[in-house]
C-alpha cells in the first residue's frame, strides 16, 4: 500500500547548495555570468561573505518558495560582484526559484518499475504535491488528510527515511529501501505543508534611493591666488608618480533630479577625475552611487594622473565635499565622502581641462617625467600674484629659431 506525504522544504546548508548549485557555504567569488567563464569569479566584498550565513538561515527557516522569495533576492545581491554583475541578481533569483521547483517535483528511483499502483501513485503525485514512501501491508491502514493539511498515519504503520530527493515515487513493497541515513526517522507531523503559489507573486518595488547631497567647502578658508599658483608649481615639478600615458580627464554632472541639502539644483556641482577608460569608470560610479553620470567633457590627455591633480589646484577655491554620499550608504550602509567635486560652469571647468590638456600635447616632460628646462624657465617668469598667469604660461607661444632645416620652439623638441 502507499502513503502519501507533502515534499519536504531543504533543512541544511547542504540541502540547499545541492538545489541551487551554488557554493554558499564557501562563498568567496562573484557567482554571476562572465562572457569568457562560467563565473565571474571576481571576489565579493567581506559584508557580502558575512551576510550569506544569515540569509541561508532566513530561507532554510522559510518552508515555501513563497516565503523564501525575498530572501533569495538578497542572496543573489550578496554573491554578485558590486562592480559588473548587481544586473544579474533577477535573473539569479529566477534560476533560483526554477531550481527549486525541479527539486520539489523529482521522481524517486523506484518509478522504473511497472504497476497500476505506480501509476496511480505518480498521478496523485502531481495534484497533491506530494511524495510516496514505501511501508509494511501489516493491515488495512490507510492516510488520512489530518485537519492542519498534513496527512496523518495510522498506528502500525512503519514509515521509512526520506531521501534527498524530496519528491519520491516508491512501489509498495515489503522489503527495506535502503537510505543514506538509516538512522533518521521522520515524523510525517514534522513535515510542513506548503503548497506553491498557483501564479507568480508580486513584490514591491525597491525604495528609491535618495538624491539629496550635502555639499561643503574643501579647504578650510579660501586660498590666496599665491598659495595656489606656488601649490601648481610644486606639482608641475614633482617627478611622475605613475607611469606615463594618455588618459582622459572627465567631469560629470548629478541627474537633474538631485539636490543640494538646501534644496537648490546640482547643476553647477562637476566632479572632475581621471581615468584610463572613460565609459568603464561612469558604469563603476553608476554601480557604487547608483545614479547614472552626466557626462560634460572627457578630453585625452598625456600625463593625465598629474594633470588631473593640476586641474584641482587650479579650481581649489571651488572644491567640495560631498558628504555622507546618499547611494553609496545605501548600498553598503557605511558613510562615504566624495572629495572631488567643484562648484563651477560647466563651460569653465572644461575649459581649464583642456587648456592643461592643450598644453601636454606639447610634450613638456622628458622621459623620466620631469618638466624639461625650457619649461622650467618659464615658470621662474611666472607672476605669483597674477591669477591669469597659467592663462599665459600656457597658450604663449616659444620664440622659433632655425636648427639646421628644422623650425625648433626655444627649448622644445623638433
Amino acid at each position: 500500500m502507499v502513503v502519501l506525504i507533502q515534499p519536504k522544504w531543504p533543512q541544511t546548508l547542504a540541502d540547499l547548495q545541492a538545489c541551487l548549485s551554488a557554493p554558499l557555504g564557501s562563498c568567496t567569488s562573484c557567482q554571476g555570468r562572465s562572457k569568457t567563464k562560467p563565473t565571474c569569479k571576481n571576489p565579493i566584498s567581506k559584508n557580502s561573505r558575512e551576510r550569506i550565513s544569515s540569509v541561508v538561515l532566513d530561507i532554510l527557516d522559510s518552508g515555501s518558495l513563497s516565503s523564501a522569495a525575498r530572501h533569495l533576492e538578497r542572496l543573489a545581491s550578496l554573491v554578485l560582484c558590486r562592480r559588473w554583475h548587481q544586473k544579474q541578481a533577477a535573473d539569479k533569483t529566477a534560476e533560483w526559484e526554477r531550481r527549486i521547483r525541479e527539486f520539489l517535483e523529482l521522481k524517486g528511483d523506484g518509478e522504473q518499475e511497472g504497476g497500476k499502483g505506480e501509476a496511480k501513485a505518480e498521478s496523485e503525485g502531481r495534484r497533491s504535491r506530494t511524495a510516496t514512501v514505501s511501508v509494511k501491508a501489516t493491515g488495512s491502514y490507510v492516510a488520512k488528510p489530518s485537519n492542519t493539511g498534513r496527512l496523518s498515519v495510522a498506528d502500525g504503520v512503519d514509515l521509512k527515511p526520506v531521501m534527498e530527493k524530496r519528491l519520491l515515487s516508491l512501489v509498495v513493497k515489503h522489503e527495506t529501501v535502503k537510505e543514506e541515513d538509516d538512522e533518521y526517522k521522520p515524523r510525517l507531523e514534522s513535515i510542513p505543508f506548503n503548497p506553491l503559489p498557483s501564479k507568480t507573486a508580486i513584490y514591491p518595488s525597491p525604495v528609491k534611493k535618495p538624491t539629496v547631497h550635502t555639499f561643503t567647502p574643501y579647504y578650510q578658508r579660501p586660498l590666496s591666488t599665491r598659495e595656489i599658483n606656488i601649490a601648481i608649481i610644486e606639482k608641475l615639478l614633482a617627478p611622475e608618480e605613475k607611469a606615463v600615458g594618455t588618459g582622459y580627464i572627465y567631469g560629470y554632472k548629478l541627474p537633474k533630479a538631485h539636490t543640494t541639502a538646501l534644496g537648490t539644483d546640482t547643476d553647477r556641482m562637476i566632479k572632475i577625475g581621471y581615468t584610463k577608460n572613460c565609459k568603464r569608470r561612469m558604469q563603476e560610479w553608476q554601480s557604487k552611487c547608483h545614479y547614472i553620470p552626466d557626462v560634460v567633457f572627457a578630453p585625452p590627455a598625456l600625463h593625465y594622473i598629474k594633470l588631473e591633480k593640476v586641474v584641482h589646484l587650479h579650481l581649489a577655491n571651488e572644491r567640495r565635499w560631498d558628504m555622507k554620499c546618499a547611494g553609496c550608504r545605501a548600498e553598503n550602509g557605511k558613510t562615504t565622502n566624495h572629495k572631488e567635486f567643484f562648484e563651477v560652469d560647466a563651460e569653465k571647468a572644461r575649459a581649464v581641462v583642456g587648456m592643461w590638456a592643450a598644453w601636454a600635447d606639447l610634450r613638456p616632460f622628458d622621459q623620466e617625467g620631469r618638466l624639461t628646462a625650457y619649461w622650467a624657465a618659464r615658470l621662474d617668469a611666472l607672476d605669483l600674484d597674477d591669477d591669469g598667469c597659467w592663462d599665459k604660461f600656457v597658450l604663449a607661444k616659444g620664440k622659433t629659431k632655425k636648427a639646421g632645416s628644422k623650425l625648433v620652439a626655444d627649448g622644445g623638441v623638433a
